[in-house]
């Protein structure tokens, strides 16, 4: 049996190439084969942003509230640290006197 000869196109093309074009092919088709959406891959996708936006929420009120948390804890140590007013007998109630705040 004669062998086909290869026509004048096929000898010219070397084999690096049509393995090139045949990963560049898989490479390109991948992404549909394997099922992505397009919307993922520009980041569109509603869900995660509404997930995102709500971590920055979560966040945010953490932070404050730990904010608040040091700002409170810093006045309770100030109040300790203060002498005890009412024990000084310089403020005792002295018969005779109204302690009593006044009215208005």
């Amino acid at each position: 049996m004669p062998t086909a000869k290869p026509t004048p196109n096929e000898s010219k093309r070397p084999e690096h190439l049509r393995a090139l074009r045949f990963v560049f092919l898989c490479v390109a088709l991948l992404p549909i084969v394997s099922g992505c959406k397009l919307a993922n891959l520009t980041g569109n996708d509603k869900r995660y942003d509404l997930i995102e936006a709500e971590l920055r929420t979560r966040e945010r009120e953490l932070t404050e509230a730990r904010s608040e948390l040091t700002q409170l804890r810093l006045l309770t140590q100030t109040y300790q640290r203060q002498p005890n007013v009412w024990s000084d007998p310089a403020f005792a109630q002295r018969p005779g006197v109204d302690n009593a705040a006044p009215t208005m």
